[in-house]
């Protein structure tokens, strides 16, 4: 009894530790509770609870991204087909505007048609005028090669009468006989052909100077005729013309070199 009460330290010590010994046994308790096999299954699910989040947060961001994805390259083919509806728009614009000129062009084509069509009634009767003052012309003209530029009018006259034939290519080849008859004015012509001299026919070389004189001569350059047009017939030249024409008609048909020749011109008489 003593004892204890000499060291009374010690008693309290073996009080304070026996007051303490359960808290300490009260936290191992619970630490021991807290690594239970049940709390152990609970975080167990809490973790896989966890990672299937995290899987399905993964997946949904890939759909964010893919979705994103999708709409960048919906965006991109927005703005292609943008693109591709102001190209078109423009196109239309401009295929409008063919349109519409092409419109206006078929409109003043079928005004000129209907211009061509009066111009050919009224073109029709002047072309044959032409003809026909052509004929007169050159029938009423010195007659040389007469049977044949008669013939070209002739000829002229038959395709006026073919339906085929264009009004302008008509035209055109009236044009062309009268550049022919211009021609002839301006061109030194021999040829050969016959003439009724004293009752016989007889071979004889034709000579024109233009119109300015018309004659013949026959082959041994013994007669010489010209033609007079005021009295529509030939008269026989004094033999000194003999071999002024005959020089002449062999400059014509370029055997000898050109050389200025006398011959007989009647004056014109004023037409009736």
């Amino acid at each position: 009894m003593r004892l204890l009460n000499e060291n009374p330290g010690k008693v309290l010590g073996i009080a304070r530790m026996k007051r303490y010994t359960p808290i300490g046994m009260s936290i191992a308790a619970a630490m021991l509770l807290a690594w239970s096999p049940a709390n152990s299954t609970e975080l167990e699910e809490i973790l896989a609870a966890e990672k299937s989040s995290n899987r399905q947060l993964v997946q949904a961001q890939s759909q964010i991204d893919n979705l994103d994805d999708q709409t960048n390259d919906l965006l991109d083919a927005y703005k292609i087909v943008i693109e591709e509806n102001e190209v078109l728009r423009t196109y239309n614009k401009q295929v409008s505007d063919q349109i519409d000129q092409q419109k206006a062009d078929i409109a003043l084509i079928n005004q000129q048609l209907e211009g061509i069509t009066k111009t050919r009634r009224e073109v029709m009767p002047l072309i044959q005028e032409m003809i026909d003052s052509l004929r007169s012309f050159v029938m009423a003209d010195i007659p040389f090669r007469q049977e044949e530029r008669l013939e070209r009018i002739e000829a002229l006259q038959d395709l006026m009468d073919q339906p085929d034939v264009a009004p302008s290519e008509r035209y055109r080849l009236v044009l062309e006989r009268y550049q022919t008859e211009v021609d002839y004015g301006q061109k030194l012509d021999v040829y050969d052909g016959t003439e009724v001299i004293d009752g016989n026919e007889t071979k004889v070389n034709y000579l024109s100077i233009g119109r300015i004189a018309f004659m013949f001569q026959t082959p041994d350059g013994s007669r010489t005729f010209v033609w007079n047009n005021n009295s529509r017939g030939w008269e026989e030249l004094p033999s000194e013309y003999n071999g002024r024409v005959g020089q002449a008609i062999l400059m014509a048909q370029k055997a000898v070199q050109a050389d200025l020749v006398r011959v007989p011109v009647f004056a014109p008489v004023e037409a009736k």
